[in-house]
């Protein structure tokens, strides 16, 4: 049977191994800063990356190119197309 890689309304990370969802909360534990790039923050996995780095205080960006408010204490949002700056944010992170 072939099925798409996503999550359907009734499920959950943890019901698919292949999304290794134990080894990104151990990330999200781990990482010195959180880059989100072309997310809604409507999914799950974003609130576990923001919890964890308001708690820890690390810094954390959003790339989007048409950003609406966040209510994220600590998320600076940059407003730009993902392509035009990414590669820009990555030499300068190293």
């Amino acid at each position: 049977m072939l099925r798409a890689h996503v999550l359907f309304f009734d499920e959950y990370y943890l019901e698919h191994l292949d999304y290794r969802f134990e080894e990104a909360e151990r990330l999200a534990e781990e990482a010195d800063i959180v880059l989100f790039v072309g997310t809604s923050f409507s999914v799950g996995i974003t609130d576990l990356y923001l919890r964890a780095g308001h708690q820890r205080g690390i810094p954390m960006l959003a790339i989007d190119p048409a950003a609406g408010p966040r209510q994220w204490p600590g998320l600076q949002t940059l407003t730009a197309p993902a392509e035009k700056l990414l590669p820009a944010v990555c030499s300068l992170l190293g």
